[in-house]
C-alpha cells in the first residue's frame, strides 16, 4: 500500500474512532464521508460551525479562553440567560463561528477542483494552507461569524431586553453556514455520481 493510501486510511480510522467517542458533529458528518468516498481526497479535522460563550479579556486570547458552552444548533435565549445566571467571569462573549474542514487533496488539480466545489457552495475564504509532493492541505471555511462583548469588567453590557435579538441573529448566522455544508456536500456527490473521482 502506497503512502497516499496509508495516510488516508489512517485518517478515515480515525474519523470512526472519534465518532464512537462523541468527538465528531454529528450534522457534518454525511459531507466527511462523502468526501473521504473521493479517490483523491481525505479529511483531517471539521468544525460543523457553532455558536460559543467564552470567557476572555479578548476575542482570539487562545491561551485564556475558557469556553463556557458551545452548542453546533441553533439556541435559546433562556439557553443563553442561563450560563450567564451560572457564571462568575468578569468578561463574557458570544460567538458564532463558521464551519472549518480541513481537506487533503492528492495533488493541484484535484486540489483546485475541490476549492472550485467549495466556492461554489459559498466558502469563498476557502484556500490552500500547504503544499507538499504528497499532498495539499486545504482550508474550508466560511465568512459567517460574530463575536459580541455580553460582560465587560463584570458589568454585563448587553441588557436583558437585547438577549432575544442577539440569539436570533446567532441563529441566523449559524443556519446561513448549515445551508451551505449542505450545498458542499450536494457537490461532492455529484463529483462522485459522475465518476469524477478526482
Amino acid at each position: 500500500m502506497g503512502e497516499w493510501k496509508q495516510r488516508k486510511e489512517y485518517f478515515i480510522n480515525r474519523l470512526k474512532r472519534e465518532l464512537k467517542e462523541g468527538r465528531v458533529d454529528i450534522d457534518i458528518l454525511p459531507l466527511l464521508e462523502s468526501i473521504n468516498e473521493l479517490e483523491n481526497f481525505y479529511t483531517t479535522s471539521s468544525c460543523s460551525g457553532r455558536i460559543q460563550v467564552y470567557c476572555a479579556e479578548l476575542p482570539g486570547d487562545k491561551f485564556g479562553l475558557k469556553t463556557l458552552v458551545k452548542w453546533h444548533r441553533v439556541i435559546t435565549t433562556d439557553e443563553l440567560k442561563e450560563v450567564l445566571r451560572k457564571s462568575d467571569c468578569k468578561n463574557i462573549w458570544l460567538a458564532v463561528l463558521p464551519p472549518i474542514i480541513h481537506v487533503i487533496a492528492k495533488d493541484v488539480e484535484s486540489a483546485n477542483l475541490m476549492l472550485h466545489i467549495a466556492r461554489d457552495a459559498g466558502f469563498k475564504h476557502s484556500g490552500i494552507l500547504s503544499v507538499k509532493p504528497e499532498r495539499i492541505v486545504i482550508e474550508i471555511t466560511g465568512s459567517e461569524r460574530i463575536e459580541l462583548p455580553i460582560k465587560l469588567n463584570n458589568i454585563q453590557i448587553v441588557p436583558e431586553s437585547a438577549l432575544e435579538d442577539i440569539v436570533r441573529a446567532a441563529n441566523e448566522m449559524l443556519k446561513i453556514t448549515k445551508k451551505k455544508l449542505s450545498r458542499l456536500r450536494r457537490n461532492t456527490c455529484r463529483l462522485k455520481s459522475l465518476g469524477q473521482k478526482d
